[in-house]
């Protein structure tokens, strides 16, 4: 049907309006040309300052000393990557890793929630309850198993916010060992 309309209607355009027709159709290829490379450039720029925003978290979080300075230093950085709701757990048992896990900090909508100082322990399936993870807006969550060379360490619970898979790649690798160390000392 399309290209018999075209055809009727390229039948009734004389040479002139032809050629000002092709005109037209390049210059509209030449401002999407030129868009399209705008926006190209805009992402490189934008995938640029991420990788020195992650190259700054991976320095901070290897400074954690312990698990109170990691703590902080997650609560700084990763909402500084544009994930504004996490949780960062720690298994409490190795032998029953979802019996229990202590919440070690966590945030919501980029601002960190308060863990008790005697702690806050509570079963892994919890976590995904409305007192931990908000239910009432649309997002996407990811979680990443913590673990050493040797052992699981924890989960760490994550809103998906940023189209690069690199970001959640280099947080999780960093906050692993960042975590096996902090444990250690």
């Amino acid at each position: 049907f399309l290209s018999s309309v075209r055809d009727e209607v390229l039948s009734r355009i004389d040479a002139e309006g032809m050629a000002a027709a092709q005109n037209c159709l390049f210059r509209g290829h030449e401002i999407l040309d030129k868009e399209i490379g705008r926006i190209a450039a805009g992402r490189r720029v934008e995938l640029e300052n991420l990788m020195l925003q992650i190259s700054y978290v991976g320095t901070t979080l290897g400074n954690a000393f312990n698990l109170q300075r990691l703590a902080e230093i997650v609560n700084m950085v990763i909402p500084s990557l544009g994930i504004n709701s996490f949780i960062f757990t720690l298994y409490k048992d190795q032998k029953n890793p979802l019996a229990n896990v202590q919440v070690i900090c966590r945030a919501d909508r980029g601002k960190p929630i308060e863990i008790p100082e005697e702690g806050l322990f509570v079963p892994a399936t919890a976590l995904f309850s409305s007192d931990f993870i908000r239910k009432d807006e649309s997002a996407a969550y990811i979680v990443l198993p913590l673990y050493s060379t040797e052992d699981q360490l924890g989960l760490f619970v994550m809103e998906l916010t940023s189209g690069y898979g690199v970001l959640y790649e280099t947080i999780y690798s960093q906050l692993c060992s960042s975590t096996e160390g902090a444990i250690l000392f």
